[in-house]
């Protein structure tokens, strides 16, 4: 009986770990712990180790950070690791190639990876091909594609989405900026991107910016200029915009603060004034020493519990959900006996050493693994109010696995698949199957299984059914 082609490179996977999320957490825990293996040229290996250090943690990671990490992988700076496999043996294009047709193919996959913030930076030039082309009407976008590419059976009125992708595609970029349209558009984009930039430098301290100037070799320049205004002036007239970009100043001044960040800095500023108040206080006034001694100890307290704070929404240190439960799983299957208290705490402090963590960070991905356990658990065993479609989909999932004959199965083994799955009673089954029967999604057949005591047939009207069929 087949079940389905198994794609190359797919090894063992699982239907239940078919999940985006899932098969982006594999990657995802891959490349953090192989990526000294890319035997890639300097710039792109700096490029490579860059988006590594980006990608965001599996929880955190939307739709479009993982279709850009797919796409990546298939056909970019990630493409070294399409044949490595990992510990089950499965290659990453085995993942790719899941998650793309989760994502809707790999067109779709490639529309939804422009949408990551990954590709915000680490696609910058499709990002500005893309807004040059968009001042474009669909008639001149198609007007410069039959000029380069000699296409005359390209239609009259493509998509202006399909046509910009082909131009992007299949155009070099030095002939498509050769246009005088695009080249007029790019002037004008440029001109704000490099006015805003430049306000961004402006606004560093002069030390911070003669700091710029020296880690890019221009170290006299910040000596013969004291003005900030020239300084930044000649700097970019010297040093191309990309690669003052790469500087770690100005990373980090263009750079967004998260909320949480910020408010714990404001909190910092707050401790400060407050202890520089006392202080004066103290000096005019002896008197209020005893007070001001006890305020001093609570403004002590306050900054105790801000550097919790601070540590505590610090997750950098956690590890990732699979890994932590595959690390605990390694410690067990080397135990025979029951586990006594000492070898628990030595299970634990060998996955947090393994693992890189500390206690904290270690205790809050244990709670949240746990409780979403527990809550997937609670939530499979509530009494679930059948929903149609729902129960459609669940059908021709299950019909396939459990098929005899071409897309036809036996109702009582659907059923106990279906009603497992969606958490509905028997009744609600029936009462669906022959909702869907009438509907013209599956057609029922009656059937007389040999050597079977108690079958529970689908019983409708004077009629018994024991075998469904997918139309």
């Amino acid at each position: 009986m087949l079940c389905g082609i198994r794609m190359q490179g797919e090894g063992n996977i699982q239907p239940s770990e078919t999940d985006t999320n899932h098969l982006y957490e594999r990657i995802y825990s891959w490349h953090q712990m192989n990526k000294d293996k890319a035997q890639l040229s300097a710039q792109d290996r700096k490029k490579y180790l860059g988006l590594v250090r980006d990608l965001p943690n599996p929880e955190d990671a939307s739709a479009a950070d993982i279709a850009f990490v797919c796409t990546e992988i298939d056909d970019g700076i990630m493409a070294w690791s399409k044949d490595e496999e990992d510990e089950k043996g499965i290659k990453m294009t085995g993942y790719v190639r899941k998650a793309i047709g989760k994502l809707g193919g790999s067109l779709r996959t490639y529309s939804m990876a422009e949408k990551s913030n990954l590709a915000l930076k680490y696609w910058p030039r499709i990002h500005t091909l893309k807004r040059v082309l968009a001042h474009l009407s669909q008639e001149e976008l198609r007007q410069i594609y039959v000029q380069y590419k000699q296409e005359t059976k390209i239609s009259e009125k493509p998509d202006k989405a399909f046509i910009t992708k082909k131009i992007i595609d299949e155009i070099p970029s030095d002939r498509l900026f050769g246009d005088p349209r695009v080249s007029k558009i790019l002037s004008d984009e440029f001109d704000q991107l490099y006015l805003f930039f430049k306000s961004h430098i402006l606004s560093l301290d002069k030390p911070q910016i003669d700091n710029i100037c020296k880690e890019l070799g221009q170290e006299a320049l910040a000596k013969k200029y004291k003005d900030k205004n020239k300084l930044v002036s000649e700097l970019l007239e010297i040093i191309p915009i990309h690669n003052v970009l790469q500087n770690s100043t100005v990373e980090r001044k263009l750079k967004a603060k998260p909320d949480v960040k910020a408010n714990i800095r404001s909190l910092e500023s707050v401790i400060k004034a407050l202890s520089a108040d006392l202080k004066r206080l103290s000096e005019k006034d002896s008197q209020a020493v005893p007070y001001l001694e006890e305020l001093q100890q609570r403004v002590h307290q306050l900054s105790v519990q801000q550097e919790k704070l601070t540590q505590l929404l610090n997750m950098k240190n956690a590890p990732a959900s699979m890994t932590l439960l595959e690390a605990f799983r390694k410690e067990l299957m080397t135990i025979d006996d029951a586990i006594s208290p000492e070898k628990l705490c030595e299970i634990i402090d060998n996955v947090q050493s393994k693992l890189h963590t500390d206690e904290i960070h270690f205790a809050l991905k244990g709670l949240e693994i746990m409780f979403s356990h527990y809550l997937s658990q609670q939530t499979k065993n509530m009494s679930w109010k059948p929903d149609f479609q729902e129960f459609i989909r669940a059908l021709k999932e299950e019909i396939p696995r459990a098929q005899i004959l071409p897309n036809q199965a036996e109702i009582p083994t659907i059923r106990e698949r279906v009603t497992t799955k969606l958490g509905i009673s028997e009744s609600s089954f029936d009462q669906q199957l022959v909702q869907a029967w009438k509907e013209g999604y599956v057609t029922l057949h009656a059937g007389a299984p040999i050597g079977r005591e108690q079958v529970k047939y689908l019983k409708y009207e004077q009629s018994e059914y024991f075998y469904v069929r997918l139309l």
